[in-house]
């Protein structure tokens, strides 16, 4: 019974080992019959020797700080040094290995090992390997050759002698050794040049404000670089190796600083009241040319350090960097003003800097050709006679008429308006300066009757020009008129001619109106 059971496991195992034999079978048949592929190779050998040099780069730079106040400058030095610290000498070979699929199937698993032998002899002792790499083609497909660039360093020590290179190109397809790297070893051989090539023998510097330089050996360079308020901040400027890539930077840091100021300021206005100060009411002026003059102590003399306009306002304002002597003058536009304030012209101002100087205001005002005047000779006409009337003859009696001698008026008769009109028509024409009271009275007349009869008003006001007796040059048509008539009652030949030659002015419209309003627009020549 055991012996049954026994013999009935063997038979088991055995029919397991047979169909285990059966289903590889159509396997290994398949791989004993697949096609496989050839290849051919070649490989180029060049060998080298360089002779690298090094090099260090500096750049430094002085002053590397500025603080300027704006307008100035200053002068930085910048300093380039490079220093060649020796030399580095490589010895190597390099080529290129052609692989050519000459099968009909692809290549498998291509790989590609370089096997330097010695040139010391005896030769063909195997002193290194490399793996090429090839994945820029990794397979190459039928008929087609892959081109694989290698290099390889020689170890020392160097030899003199030939150099050998062999190329172990290997494939896991090639036909006959199906499943095993199997290639061509195509070998080549090279020998050392006798003197090296020199690398970064000579170098070139590229500076990034604009400059470059060469060198063969160690060395340094300086130039200079202006520097201000324009370049606030940090300034970078790099020099670099060109060969190498090496670079050093310095950085010059610049400060503007805003300087201690002062400011001066004021408004050009219209004095329409004349008063010399500017009244809530009274408009400013724009477009007015306002200059700032400091004075030179080294020169002796007054330099024009600003020029304003006036605003919409009639304000300006100056902004100063330095202390000292200022003066603020006006300058007139074209046509008549007159100023009417500061009394002076202008302003001078002690200035220190961290101080406002307000205030410093401009009166003026504008002047028309006068109008409406009438002539003695008008008042002795019959168009003048015609418009005299009683009352004009009762005006007239109530001034300080001088009465020449020999002569009964004035005043005028005021019983008959015909004889008053004949005796103002003689007074006037009769009128010397032999005494200047007459003359002074014959233009006294011929203005109050251009007032009586609208012809001019007396509350205008004229401009005759600053004198004693009209400090300002600003002075009303019934001023003038009561001026004169005091004259009359005592004043000196002096007094009443400068009084008939204004009466003269007025009735002969020589004398300029002031505008009630500025007299727009302002330009200059």
């Amino acid at each position: 019974m055991k012996g049954k059971r026994k013999m009935k496991k063997i038979l088991s195992v055995l029919l397991i080992a047979f169909m285990i034999i059966a289903m590889a079978m159509p396997a290994m048949v398949k791989a004993d019959g697949q096609a496989g592929t050839t290849l051919s190779a070649e490989v180029t050998a060049t060998a080298y020797w360089t002779r690298t040099f090094s090099w260090t780069i500096e750049k430094s730079v002085y002053p590397d700080h500025w603080e300027f106040y704006p307008g100035e400058s200053g002068i930085s030095t910048y300093t380039i040094t490079v220093t060649k610290d020796g030399y580095t000498d490589a010895y190597f070979i390099n080529g290129t290995v052609s692989v050519t699929n000459g099968g009909d199937v692809a290549t498998e698993n291509l790989a590609i090992t370089i096997e330097l032998r010695d040139g010391v002899p005896p030769p063909n002792d195997l002193i290194a390997s490399a793996t090429v790499d090839v994945s820029s083609n990794p397979v190459l497909d039928p008929g087609e050759t892959g081109e694989y660039p290698y290099e390889i360093t020689i170890p020392p020590p160097i030899g003199t002698g030939t150099y050998k290179i062999t190329a172990v190109v290997t494939i896991t397809n090639h036909s006959g050794h199906l499943g095993e790297p199997f290639g061509p070893s195509p070998s080549a051989t090279t020998t050392l040049p006798s003197s090296p090539t020199l690398i970064n023998d000579v170098i070139h510097v590229d500076d990034t404000n604009g400059g470059s330089w060469t060198f063969s050996s160690s060395g340094s360079v300086t130039y200079d670089k202006t520097f201000t308020c324009e370049d606030k901040g940090e300034n970078v400027n790099t020099a670099t190796i060109r060969e190498t890539g090496q670079s050093d930077s310095a950085t010059v840091t610049v400060t503007c600083i805003t300087p201690p100021q002062a400011t001066i300021s004021g408004v050009k206005y219209y004095d329409a009241n004349l008063n010399g100060e500017r009244d809530a009411d009274e408009v400013g002026i724009k477009g007015w040319k306002i200059e700032l003059y400091m004075w030179d102590e080294g020169a002796k003399d007054w330099e024009l350090v600003g020029t304003a306009y006036t605003g919409e306002a009639g304000d300006y304002i100056f902004t100063v960097t330095k202390a000292g002597t200022y003066r603020v003058v006006e300058v007139m536009p074209s046509g008549m003003w007159v100023q009417t304030a500061p009394e002076s012209g202008y302003y001078e101002i002690e200035v220190e800097l961290g101080q406002i100087y307000a205030g410093n205001d401009f009166g003026n005002v504008c002047l028309l050709p006068g109008y409406g005047g009438k002539t003695l000779g008008f008042w002795s006409n019959k168009n003048g006679q015609a418009l005299i009337t009683s009352d004009d003859v009762t005006e007239l009696n109530g001034l300080n008429l001088y009465t020449p001698s020999g002569w009964a008026y004035p005043p005028f008769d005021t019983t008959y308006l015909s004889t008053a009109k004949t005796q103002i028509k003689n007074y006037l024409l009769s009128a010397t300066a032999v005494d200047m009271r007459w003359m002074l009275s014959a233009h006294l007349i011929a203005t109050k009757l251009n007032v009586l009869h609208g012809f001019l008003s007396g509350s205008t006001i004229v401009y005759v020009g600053p004198s004693t007796y009209v400090p300002s040059g600003f002075i009303s048509i019934d001023e003038i008129m009561e001026n004169a008539n005091t004259a009359l009652s005592g004043g000196t030949r002096a007094e009443q001619e400068y009084w008939k030659n204004l009466l003269d002015g007025l009735n002969n419209n020589r004398l300029p109106f002031v505008c009630p309003e500025p007299c727009l627009p302002i330009e200059y020549p």
